[in-house]
């Protein structure tokens, strides 16, 4: 579990599977990423797998964030380790946007990845998502790549991101920034 002065991370489990609806049932949540929005049913199956991950120590790990004020879970921090490398992904619950609690979470989640893992640390975003562009490029990350695949019929275009400082310096600028609005 990791602490924020406002999130708590932790594993999710069956008491989230309204909060997670919330999350992925919303259109505006799924339409820069490769899901269609999910039914109200499809919650608690969902869990349930991401619970077996945890049990099986799989390779696609999902997080809660939940913020401690409401006791909900706003959103969720997935991790998925390929080629040598944990690219991570982050979803919000729409009505928390735009609050800093992705970037809050991101900077928190961070310092576990590569504790844990000892990997590069990157992020695959749609060029069409701009709050996930910047919330990368506070963090450190810068573009290492444009990517564009096919998919049956579908042509998909992606930015790849890369963690380019260190993540103690993430968290330190971070902190600067932040003890420069008091001063």
């Amino acid at each position: 579990m990791i602490k924020t002065n406002r999130l708590t991370i932790r594993k999710l489990g069956f008491a989230d599977c309204r909060d997670y609806y919330e999350i992925f049932g919303n259109p505006n949540i799924s339409r820069y990423d490769d899901f269609d929005p999910i039914r109200e049913g499809e919650s608690r199956a969902n869990i349930e797998r991401i619970i077996d991950h945890y049990n099986k120590n799989a390779s696609e790990l999902e997080f809660a964030v939940e913020y401690r004020e409401e006791q909900k879970v706003i959103g969720v921090l997935a991790l998925l380790i390929e080629d040598g490398t944990v690219y991570i992904g982050f979803h919000f619950n729409e009505a928390y946007h735009g609050r800093g609690l992705a970037t809050e979470a991101v900077i928190a989640f961070l310092p576990w990845l590569h504790k844990t893992y000892h990997l590069p640390i990157k992020a695959v975003t749609d060029p069409a998502n701009q709050s996930s562009i910047r919330v990368l490029g506070k963090l450190g990350f810068h573009l290492e790549e444009k990517i564009v695949r096919r998919a049956g019929s579908s042509v998909i275009r992606e930015l790849r991101f890369a963690l380019a400082r260190p993540v103690a310096a993430v968290a330190r600028a971070r902190t600067a920034r932040r003890l420069k609005r008091f001063a």
